[in-house]
């Protein structure tokens, strides 16, 4: 017994020194392109809050890159490359997730063209209607492309969860996403 409380003071201190290591080195990571994101709700378990602060700290940070505007339509090219291959009948979910993708990345990258968005700020697919809409990004394009965004992230429940069979839902996420994409292009291109 004296020796498991022993061994379990020497495991904290060496996650207190780990923990202490960490915080030094995420403002080193934060100066690199990587962005840091640690979660803000604390590791619930029956440890010591030493213990409790390290799980937080180490197991729920998140390095993502940064997406420039290239990068973005690189993105939508491999992805619509992708899309050519898939059958809209027995490919359905895939086809409306990659659309659902591909207008993401669009919008992404017309935010970072209008300068609304910074480059290393990425909206999520799920918050994009909301956004483009509120904003106005776009000027009076933005209620028309809010539309087709809430249309095109309508037709995922069905096919991503749902029991959608349905290759014409396929078809209309490609038209959706096929004018977000022209909408989006438009000012890239300005």
């Amino acid at each position: 017994m004296y020796m498991l409380r022993v061994i379990e003071k020497v495991v904290l201190m060496m996650l207190q020194d780990l923990t202490n290591f960490l915080v030094r080195q995420r403002s080193q990571l934060i100066r690199r392109t990587a962005s840091v994101r640690i979660s803000e709700n604390p590791a619930r378990c029956c440890c010591t809050g030493t213990t409790a602060r390290f799980i937080s700290w180490f197991c729920f940070i998140s390095i993502t890159d940064t997406m420039k505007i290239s990068d973005h339509l690189e993105k939508v090219g491999r992805f619509k490359n992708t899309l050519k291959k898939l059958d809209d009948e027995e490919d359905h979910e895939t086809v409306v997730e990659l659309c659902v993708l591909i207008a993401s990345h669009y919008v992404n990258a017309a935010l970072h063209a209008t300068g609304r968005l910074r480059q290393d700020k990425d909206i999520r697919h799920n918050r994009l209607e909301g956004f483009v809409r509120k904003e106005e990004c776009f000027g009076e394009a933005s209620s028309r492309l809010a539309d087709l965004l809430g249309s095109l992230e309508r037709l995922r429940p069905g096919q991503a969860y749902g029991r959608g069979r349905n290759g014409e839902v396929a078809k209309k996420a490609k038209e959706l996403c096929a004018e977000i994409g022209r909408i989006c292009e438009g000012v890239i291109g300005d």
